[in-house]
């Protein structure tokens, strides 16, 4: 009896464990693991997933001296997966005006996973910032309003040597927002892409967010975050109750043949 109420204890304890979500440290981009570093963990259910190598992959362009200091980064559980979000540090936004363009660009690596989660599917979100404006108000002819556009990539990062420890081969998705009546909505989503069905190696996620204020008088381009959504295919509840009771069944045939 004691060993049974122990078992049912641990299991218990297990079933807590896996529900429990341990999740990397928001912060700066600066302060996250960059190239080389120990990476960190974000877990949801039984899955965890290692994140690592965050940096600006280029330089900022058209949006003031931006660093990797500059950039926020938020992680969050999202149904069976995790989302990414990048913002300016502090809050606000990245914006540009009348006859400006600005361009950002972010880095990180799905290093591998333990668990029995795959992720299968991806989409992006960008958030319109507070200043977004359409100059709705400009008179016929007067120039093309603002353009907000994510240049998404996932890239296999696989054995093949290269001189950096791999080659990159991707799949893009492009994301492009015109004419948005609804400033700080959302502004575009990616369905769906199948991204990978095992972590035997890593991913590379590329974001680039260009922004073209246009030429109307008082046009601005204007973003407040965008974020990378990460779903994943793991076995629902019942599926586990299902493959519990055939292993009980096994065990009753055999010691029945016994």
């Amino acid at each position: 009896m004691k060993k049974n109420l122990l078992a049912v204890g641990l299991f218990a304890l297990s079933f807590s464990a896996a529900q429990a979500a341990t999740v990397c440290t928001d912060g700066t981009l600066a302060s996250l693991p960059g190239l080389g570093a120990t990476p960190c963990t974000i877990t949801n259910g039984g899955s965890t997933w290692r994140l690592g190598s965050f940096h600006q992959s280029a330089p900022s362009t058209g949006l003031g001296s931006i660093g990797a200091s500059d950039i926020f980064v938020d992680f969050e559980l999202s149904g069976n997966g995790f989302a990414v979000t990048f913002s300016p540090v502090g809050g606000g936004q990245w914006s540009v005006t009348t006859g400006n363009t600005g361009f950002l660009e972010t880095n990180f690596r799905i290093l591998d996973s333990t668990g029995s989660a795959r992720i299968t599917n991806y989409s992006s979100i960008v958030s319109l910032g507070s200043s977004y404006n359409e100059d709705t108000n400009a008179v016929a002819g007067s120039g093309s309003g603002p353009v907000v556009t994510l240049r998404k990539f996932v890239q296999d990062w696989n054995a093949t040597p290269d001189g950096l420890g791999g080659t990159l081969t991707g799949l893009e998705t492009l994301l492009t927002s015109n004419n948005v009546s609804l400033p700080g909505s959302l502004t575009a989503s990616a369905p769906p892409q199948t991204v990978f069905g095992g972590l035997a190696n890593a991913y590379v996620i590329v974001d680039k967010l260009d922004l073209v204020a246009g030429s109307r008088p008082n046009a601005v381009a204007a973003v407040s975050s965008y974020t990378n959504v990460f779903g994943a295919d793991i076995p629902e509840p019942m599926t586990f109750a299902l493959m519990g009771a055939g292993l009980v069944g096994i065990a009753v045939l055999r010691r029945r043949r016994a």
